[in-house]
């Protein structure tokens, strides 16, 4: 017996003690072991896997401990066999007892045996008690808490935020050391068997990396908080409003029927709740009856088709649905009024909906809290009661309350488990009994009995987990429960009941398959081993971590991993793990489901697969970490292949709808730590590859959430589409809007057409089928001749009259004749024996092959209406009004990009910019006073003439304003206003649709002037009205753009007065340039001395034309204010795809921007160019001003045929696109002449909506504006403003900016931006500022010109309060030396010089295109061609807009000065895009798909039509073809007629250069020197010889040589775009043939009649594809004219694309 007297203590041995345990002195004394104060020795050393863990404190552990019965044991015991037990009883000591001092151990291994047998003794006879007591109090692996060490820490990550752990290492009953740890995280509390308990041993990966996280060297952080936003963003957009009633609408039958069968076969196997019959009696009856559903049903049906949505396809599409699903089913549930809910059907939603919320994320981790609320309704029901103790009830609803509990205490069971909170149930809270062992049909008897546990039934799998309930449930309580302490020994016996109750389970199973009977499907056997293994793991994790230390719990380690694997191969039969394993001989079919079911869905099942992960790398961590061999790795390689696999698993639960991407994030961390440790990196390094894993799984995630983000719903949704089968809220299938917008009688035409092929069709094939018939029954080849020649008349409608073909009796006058000639052939062959059988055979082959043509013709024509209603279709179900009046749809909400860039424009918008218009006049009255020539003028005449033209200009404003007032609308000004308003972005389909009325009845036309004319006459009383509606689109290039949408009389006025403003000023402010003294040139700086001595060297010689004069009319043509109106006619339209690619878009997505208008290609323009104006100087010939005294320089005015092609731009784009070969003429030029040149481009930040009103206000009194209008103009700046989308908020009063998409919009920005074109003009003597609307582009061969140009620009924008973008602004110095380092001054802008999607390289002087920008406009375009898979046309559309007019638009067009090079570049850009979006292999490689594969398969897989020609889908729409168009042809084309090397025209110039010199030279040398003095009155002090060939050519830009290549003549070459090379005709081939057949057709718009009239592109289509088409269809007709439905197609690709939002 041991005593229980206290132990002595030795505090300071006054003898020396060698400070073992027991020491020295005590083993001698023989007396009680001592204990020491600080017993440091004995403590063990920290082994535990991670820092800051709570250490063993055996110094703590020193007093007595307590065992159950009372006894005290001493600290020697505690010390050795606190460690877990191994099986050889005489063991080696353990970690612990090892550290101690290899002296003293074999005194202490002998002195301790008696200690050691003791304390074996006692335990043995303390596991007996246990074992008795457990049987009383029913819990054999529990006992009193023993002495427990708690210790509270908090750890925080960047990355995984903020968790708190409350760690309970102690030593239980047994002696062995157990870890319970409970994590706190936010407001929530995980448990023990929580996974984010596995999470917490990975906390040295992100230890290693936080002080990264911390310091900002990673952008990991803000990658994840941007993750979590969007992932916020896209919840919110599958989420409906709360509450959501319940509606009646279902999905289709056919998808309702695949949803109701993906359930039974899953959810239904396992979770018994539906009695099958008698719901599959109530669905049918639903698309039976018209009778209406209860709600009840219809609750539970929506659940079901809910859960078989998350495996009804691989991604999810249905998620949106689903959710709505069971919003409406937890709206329903939630009603105060809970007693009419408490029934069996109710129940049964309610655990529905408990699986519902759990598998598709519905508040998915709060699943325990619902479940309690279910298991105490099943208890206030009585279910835990048997049935057999309650009042009698059929053996059906007996069964159904069995199954219902048995589902009900399961479900608790596993939230309990998943959540790590407590089971809240044990087996004593009830009595109800396993259900029955019978199928579903036997409860629908009388007095059934059940089957034999032998034979397989519907309940077989549930009854199966009810075995093994009793054990998981202890396995729960051990963790969970707070009172509830495992013990190791405890936790064996658990597995082992638990594996014995399994093996019994499978020998039953493995029977079913032995009889010829019903047996199990693979998911559900599937599902019973992932659910028994997942408890088995979850058993033995406490003890995981020390198992990876002590061997004593080999055994721990061994069942978590292989259950780890079992639960990876149980969730993935497809994985490679299993299929390199020996077949099961199941069905494939099944093994999908539930992959399935972990992929798409949540809870129980994707967070088993997600802890089989984490295990299994924390062992194969260990491996490496404990490798101790200087031979090769022996760690399993399965189990890494296993965690690469569980990376790509978690990317595709990504791309399925999960929103969370830690999971991914921790899977690529993992595997960058293992890879690392594999190969053996430093551990200093391993920081640097866990950060570049964790940024590139951030950046991948990111990209994708920004695009789902985008869409507005999480992938395509079937929901779209539901039907109201119930009877409710049924919508009209044809809404007037359709109707409105899409003429009906148009649609009227198009219907009949439809309807007149179908009858022509059937009708053709009919006779067809006859003819071919009576010729099958003759024998006489003639005869069969003769009767399809018959045939033939029939099926074309030829006339016959007294046995002869009728001539012009049909449509077919050719065949007319064919068929009469042959006609008389036949009457020929009756007699004449020289008719061979080969002639004859010919003749019907001819005859069939007029058949089968036709045959072909009306099936592509059927193909055309198919396609024709498929877009209507599409185009109807998105009518804006359909989605606004259907209950149905979701809401649709903003992308986070949408609503960032709307809220960057309302803090534009609705903030006033504060600034002083005083300030803004004060800078004007000194930048006018400054204006003027840098040539010596005397300053009174100097400010006389600037005063004088400002008068001047303020004297039209005035003028031009009276007359303003006497103006009227009338009939013919409605028309320009009207013709204007449609190619502009202001007005809305409707209104198009409304003008376009308008303008055919000149009734309204007349009553719509005299209201507008009252309007004008009451200018002062004007105003917007309460509100004006604004909206927010998204364009082409992912930018965001505002449009107003005021009424469309209001319109109508503000065009006209804009209009009138826009052209006046286009005038008076060329004429104020042309004014002498106001425009500064660069031709002024050459000197007077150097005129002299040129005049005098080289007699007679002018100044006209020279390249600045050129390049001055250039700019005064096509670039000065160019945002104004020529004329009142002018009208602008952009072609689609005709946008830059945003380069903001490329580093942050989705700028809102506001233009004026959208300039574009001008039709029928006439342009209202300024005459030229040749003048000379009286003395010296060269026009500057040394004599003139009008007000008007003529040279301001000068305009000559050089460089036509980029004075008249077609549009604003092209004027840009010209802006490029400007830019890149001049860079070459300046090279080869001066070395070098600097550049530079900005964009002004969101001009329209940032312009102070003060700022525009001033600026136009400055210019002479009266008050009158001042008043008005401010009026119309601040507009009461409401977006559309929000019709009960008030309207927000505009406070800076000018509204969007009016012509006025242009006059106050060109108006304002004119200034700084004046004060650059000022500042940098001469120079050109290059400005297209708010686009900025400077260069210059003095760098200094180009820093006093920034310079100037941000004075200018400082004083007006406007700004640039420094994300649109880049600078590049170019040199001519590739060797020379390229200096820039840091004062201006350091990005890129980028346009579209060229950036411009400094290095080479040339642009280039940047395929990064290329690649994200890839997934774009990838992104939108998804969203048009509805509609073939549809696709088409976006496919010509976006894949060949975008891409080729912002590469830049092919020109002279670009080189052949870009070209290819070009070529190869729009080969690798194609590759991506098709034909891209999974190495990379090329495939043999393309867009032709693509369509071809589409249309084969919806219409049925095989064996199409490639040139169907090119020819033109007008004749039958689809229109798809070739980005490849004109750049082809294109290719041989650009210049290979631009260089090459300056080594010519030179060339010249050098013999125009020689010559001049040796032309002088003949001359009389005293002569030429003489008539010059002056001579060069150096007249005998010629000038040197440096002062030759010191000028070459500003004067004018007179040889045939001199510069000007380079630069216009530099700037042309070559014409494409026509494709040669063939005369004699097919393709004349086909096109002399169209030469009666027209309005044809690509290919016709003649060659010559057809552009390059079409004559290459023709005569690519054309031999193929006309064989096929014996001409290029692929349809016969008059049966297409042109009119409604047309129509509908006259619209622009309908681009989705991000």
């Amino acid at each position: 017996m041991i005593s229980t007297a206290p132990e002595r203590r030795r505090r300071r041995p006054a003898i020396r003690c060698n400070r073992e345990s027991p020491c020295s002195n005590c083993v001698k004394s023989k007396s009680e072991p001592c204990v020491y104060d600080n017993n440091d020795a004995l403590r063990p050393q920290r082994h535990l896997g991670f820092r800051h863990t709570l250490e063993l404190d055996i110094a703590k552990a020193s007093q007595a401990s307590q065992t159950p019965l009372g006894l005290q044991v001493q600290p020697q015991a505690i010390h050795q066999d606190m460690l877990p037990p191994i099986a050889n009883a005489s063991r080696e000591p353990s970690t612990v007892s090892r550290s101690v001092p290899s002296s003293s151990k074999g005194s202490w291994s002998r002195t301790t045996q008696s200690a050691v047998s003791e304390v074996e003794s006692l335990k043995s006879k303390i596991q007996r008690l246990e074992e008795q007591l457990s049987k009383v109090v029913q819990e054999p692996m529990s006992s009193p808490a023993p002495d427990v060490r708690p210790d509270l820490e908090t750890a925080t990550s960047g990355i995984a935020g903020t968790f708190h752990i409350n760690r309970e290492n102690r030593i239980d009953d047994e002696r062995h050391a157990i870890s319970r740890n409970v994590v706190m995280h936010k407001s929530r509390l995980f448990g023990p068997s929580h996974w984010a308990q596995g999470a917490s041993m990975f906390r040295e990966v992100f230890e290693m990396i936080e002080p990264y996280l911390r310091n900002g060297d990673s952008k990991a952080v803000a990658n994840l908080k941007r993750c979590k936003e969007l992932a916020r963003v896209i919840k919110a957009q599958r989420t409906p409003q709360w509450p959501t009633p319940p509606t009646s609408n279902l999905p289709p039958k056919g998808v309702a029927d695949e949803l109701v069968d993906c359930y039974l076969r899953t959810i239904e196997t396992t979770f018994r709740i539906l009695h099958i019959p008698t719901f599959r009696t109530d669905y049918d009856a639903l698309w039976v009856t018209d009778a209406k559903p209860s709600t009840a049903f219809a609750v539970q049906l929506k659940l079901v088709l809910a859960l078989g949505a998350v495996t009804y396809d691989d991604y999810f599409s249905m998620r949106p649905s689903a959710v709505r699903w069971v919003y409406e089913a937890q709206t329903w549930l939630s009603d105060p009024d809970f007693k009419p809910q408490l029934n069996i059907q109710c129940l049964q939603s309610r655990v529905l909906l408990i699986i519902a919320r759990e598998c598709i994320n519905v508040g998915g981790d709060a699943t325990w809290i619902s479940a309690g609320a279910l298991l105490r309704t099943a208890l206030y029901m009585g279910l835990h009661r048997d049935p057999a103790h309650l009042p009698n009830r059929t053996t059906l609803a007996a069964e159904m309350r069995r199954r219902l509990w048995n589902t009900i205490i399961e479900l608790s069971l596993q939230a309990s488990i998943v959540s790590g909170g407590a089971p809240l149930v044990s087996l004593s809270d009830f009595d109800c009994e396993p259900p029955g062992n019978f199928d579903d049909e036997q409860l629908l008897t009388e007095d059934p009995v059940p089957k034999s546990d032998k034979e397989y039934t519907q309940t077989s799998i549930a009854r199966a987990l009810r075995q093994t309930y009793s054990h998981r449930l202890s396995i729960a309580k051990s963790l969970n429960d707070l009172n509830s302490h495992m013990s190791y020994q405890g936790t064996l016996r658990l597995d082992a009941e638990l594996r014995a109750t399994y093996r019994a389970i499978l020998r039953t199973l493995r029977g079913y398959s032995l009889t010829t009977g019903p047996s199990p499907s693979s998911f559900e056997t599937r599902v019973l081993d992932f659910i028994v293994n997942y408890y088995l793991c979850c058993a033995h994790l406490p003890f995981f971590e020390l198992s990876l230390q002590e061997a004593s719990y080999a055994f721990s380690r061994k069942v978590v991993v292989e259950s780890a694997l079992k639960l990876w191969c149980d969730a993935y039969p497809s994985s490679p793990l299993v299929t390199s394993l020996p077949s099961r001989d199941e069905p494939v079919s099944n093994q999908d489901t539930l992959t399935r079911m972990v992929t798409c869905g949540f809870g129980f099942f994707r967070l088993g697969s997600m802890i089989s992960t984490m295990y299994i790398a924390l062992e194969l961590k260990a491996q490496l970490q404990d490798e101790d061999s200087l031979g090769p790795n022996p760690y399993r390689r399965d189990l890494f292949s296993l965690i690469s696999e569980a990376k790509a698993r978690t990317w595709t639960m990504i791309e399925c709808g999960e929103t969370n991407i830690k999971g991914y994030l921790l899977a690529s961390m993992i595997i960058a730590q293992i890879e690392g440790l594999w190969q053996g990196v430093e551990k200093s390094k391993l920081p640097d590859l866990l950060l570049q894993a964790a940024e590139e799984a951030e950046g991948r995630c990111l990209a994708f959430l920004e695009e789902k983000a985008g869409q507005g719903a999480s992938g395509p949704d079937i929901n779209m589409n539901m039907t109201d089968d119930l009877g409710l809220n049924r919508t009209p299938t044809f809404m007037g809007d359709w109707e409105f917008i899409y003429s009906q009688t148009l649609q009227n035409i198009t219907d009949a057409k439809l309807e007149e092929l179908s009858k022509k069709r059937n009708i053709f094939l009919k006779r067809k089928a006859s003819a071919l018939e009576a010729a099958q029954a003759l024998d006489s080849p003639t005869d069969k001749v003769r009767a399809l020649s018959d045939g033939v008349k029939a099926c074309f409608n030829i006339n016959v009259r007294n046995g002869r073909v009728v001539h012009n009796s049909s449509d077919q006058p050719k065949l007319e004749v064919a068929i009469s000639n042959l006609d008389h052939f036949l009457k020929q062959a009756e007699y004449d024996p020289a008719i061979s059988p080969v002639t004859v055979e010919r003749w019907r082959q001819s005859l069939l092959s007029h058949l089968d043509i036709q045959t072909l013709k009306y099936e592509y024509a059927t193909l055309f209406a198919q396609l024709t209603m498929e877009w209507l279709s599409v185009k109807k179900n998105r009518s804006p009004d359909v989605l606004a009046t259907s209950k149905d749809d979701f809401e649709k909400l903003a992308s986070t990009t949408k609503l960032e860039s709307r809220k960057e424009w309302e803090d534009f918008v609705f903030t006033p910019a504060g600034y002083d218009a005083d300030t803004v006049k004060r800078f004007l009255n000194d930048l006018f006073s400054g204006v003027g020539q840098s040539e010596p003028v005397e300053e009174a005449d100097k400010d006389r003439k600037v005063n004088k033209a400002l008068r001047a200009l303020r004297n039209k404003v005035a003028a031009f304003e009276t007359s303003l007032s006497r103006e009227t609308f009338n009939t013919s000004t409605l028309n320009w206003i009207i013709n204007g308003l449609l190619h502009s972005d202001l007005v809305t389909d409707k209104q198009r649709a409304v003008l376009q009325e308008f303008k055919n009845d000149n009734t309204v036309l007349t009553e719509l002037s005299d209201v507008l004319n009252m309007r004008l006459a009451g200018l002062h009383g004007w105003s917007w009205g309460p509100a004006v509606s604004v909206e927010q689109r998204r364009q082409l290039n992912g930018s965001y753009q505002i449009y107003m949408h005021e009424d469309l009389i209001q319109a109508i006025f503000l065009q006209y007065i804009g209009v009138k403003w826009s052209v006046f000023f286009k005038g008076a402010l060329h004429d104020f340039r042309r004014t002498r003294y106001h425009w500064k040139s660069l031709r002024s700086t050459v000197p007077a001395i150097d005129k002299k001595r040129r005049n005098f060297f080289i007699e007679g010689h002018k100044d006209k034309p020279n390249l600045q004069m050129v390049k001055e009319a250039i700019h005064r043509q096509a670039y000065f204010v160019s945002q104004l109106l020529d004329n009142e006619y002018q009208i602008r339209k952009q072609e689609e795809g005709e946008e830059e690619a945003d380069t903001s878009s490329h580093a942050k997505r989705g700028r809102t921007k506001q233009t004026a208008r959208k300039s574009s290609t001008i039709m029928n323009l006439e342009m209202c160019m300024e005459e030229a104006v040749d003048g000379s100087d009286e003395d010296m010939g060269f026009g500057l001003f040394d004599g003139e005294d009008a007000d008007y320089d003529p040279d301001l005015s000068y305009n000559a045929h050089w460089a036509e092609s980029v004075k008249t731009p077609a549009n604003q784009m092209q004027a840009k696109q010209n802006l490029l070969l400007l830019l890149s003429a001049d860079t070459i030029i300046n090279k080869r002449l001066h070395g070098e040149i600097t550049c530079f481009r900005a964009q002004y930040d969101s001009l329209y909506p940032s312009l102070p009103h003060p700022t525009i206000l001033a600026v136009l009194e400055f210019l002479g504006v009266s008050e009158t209008w001042l008043t008005f103009f401010e009026k119309f700046l601040t507009a009461p403003l409401r977006f559309i989308d929000e019709p009960d908020t008030g309207p927000r009063t505009r406070r800076r900016g000018t509204p969007g998409s009016h012509v006025l919009s242009e006059v106050f920005g060109e108006t304002t931006l004119f200034c700084l074109d004046v004060m650059i003009n000022l500042e940098c003597n001469g120079e050109i500022l290059w400005r297209v609307n708010d686009d900025l582009w400077f260069w210059s061969r003095e760098q200094q010109a180009c820093v006093t140009a920034w310079q100037a620009i941000q004075q200018f924008n400082k004083t007006m309060g406007i700004s640039v973008s420094v994300e649109k602004s880049g600078g590049a110095h170019i040199t001519a030396q590739s060797d020379r380092k390229s200096t820039m001054d840091s004062s201006l802008p350091s990005g890129k010089i980028r346009w579209g999607m060229l950036y411009l390289n400094p290095e080479s002087g040339c642009f280039e295109i940047d395929q990064e920008m290329v690649d994200s406009h890839i997934k774009e375009l990838r992104r939108q061609l998804d969203d048009k898979q509805g509609s073939v046309f549809s696709w088409i559309q976006a496919w010509n807009s976006y894949a060949s007019a975008f891409f080729t638009y912002n590469f830049g067009l092919p020109a002279n000065c670009f080189g052949q090079a870009h070209v290819d570049m070009m070529l190869q850009t729009h080969e690798r895009i194609q590759r991506e979006i098709f034909s891209l292999g999974p190495d990379g490689g090329k495939g043999d798909s393309s867009v032709l594969t693509y369509l071809r398969d589409t249309i084969r897989s919806r219409f049925g039509t095989d064996n199409i020609p490639d040139g169907y889908f090119f020819l033109p729409i007008d004749l039958g073809g689809l229109e798809l168009s070739s980005p490849f042809i004109n750049l082809v084309g294109l290719h041989d007629s650009v210049l290979e090397n631009p260089d090459s025209l300056l080594d010519d110039f030179f060339e010249t250069e050098r013999s125009a010199y020689a010559s001049l030279k040796r032309h002088y040398e003949e001359k009389d020197k005293d002569k030429l003095a003489s008539q010059h009155n002056f001579r060069p002090d150096d007249a005998d010889s010629f000038m040197s060939f440096e002062e030759y050519t010191r000028h070459r830009e500003f004067l004018f040589y007179g040889f045939g290549k001199q510069l000007v003549s380079v630069y216009d070459q530099l700037l042309r775009r070559p014409q494409p090379e026509d494709i040669k005709q063939d005369i004699s081939g097919p393709v004349t043939l086909g096109l002399s057949q169209l030469q009666n057709q027209l309005n044809l718009s690509g290919i016709k009649w003649p060659w010559s009239q057809m552009k390059s592109y079409w004559k290459w289509l023709a005569q690519l594809y054309g031999p193929e088409i006309v064989e096929q269809f014996g001409g290029f007709n692929i349809v016969d004219p008059g049966l297409l439905p042109i009119g409604l197609v047309s129509q509908f690709r006259s619209g622009r694309v309908n681009w989705t939002e991000e």
